[in-house]
């Protein structure tokens, strides 16, 4: 396993050990403002996604707080079933 914590999330591969917490098992996709990430979470014996932000879209304070909303709105949703849970 290569340790993929010190690289940027984009140079993240199947197998990289993230954090010495999370595995990269594949890539999910590209959103509108970042990358996601299946992951394995190797204390929790779980599989995530894992949300990276594209750096090339975070030029200013604006960029960087509409990212935050974002990530606020999905925490604060309630549970469903047709929903996964943000952490």
């Amino acid at each position: 396993m290569r340790q993929g914590a010190a690289a940027g999330a984009r140079d993240w591969r199947v197998g990289d050990l993230v954090l010495g917490v999370y595995e990269v098992t594949g890539a999910l996709g590209e959103g509108g403002m970042g990358l996601v990430h299946r992951m394995r979470h190797l204390g929790w014996g779980t599989d995530l996604a894992v949300k990276s932000p594209r750096p090339e879209l975070f030029r200013d304070e604006a960029d960087r707080e509409r990212f935050v909303r974002e990530a606020e709105t999905w925490v604060g949703l309630e549970l469903h079933p047709h929903l996964c849970g943000c952490h």
